[in-house]
């Protein structure tokens, strides 16, 4: 039994949320997530016009992306954790 300050938390990796539609990481900036608003489809077209664009220079794959902005932090590693949020939401 649980105490109030206790919690369980389970992670399961390998693609397990693919059966769901939650994309692999490998196709994170494949898919344009649904927003509502001006200010979030501002937010995905510039994310994914920086991927594009750093795709082409680096020939990586997302998760090297993502390491690379969370190393520098700021504006651009905000919204690609935005963006990573609205497309598995």
């Amino acid at each position: 039994m649980l105490g109030n300050s206790e919690m369980i938390s389970v992670f399961l990796g390998a693609g397990f949320s693919a059966v769901a539609g939650v994309p692999l990481a490998s196709q994170l900036f494949d898919a344009r997530p649904e927003v509502d608003g001006i200010t979030r489809q501002r937010l995905v077209e510039h994310v994914l016009e920086r991927w594009h664009s750093w795709r082409a220079a680096n020939d990586s794959a997302p998760e090297e992306y993502l390491a690379y902005l969370q190393e520098n932090g700021g504006k651009t590693w905000l919204d690609a954790q935005w963006y990573v949020a609205l497309v598995i939401a």
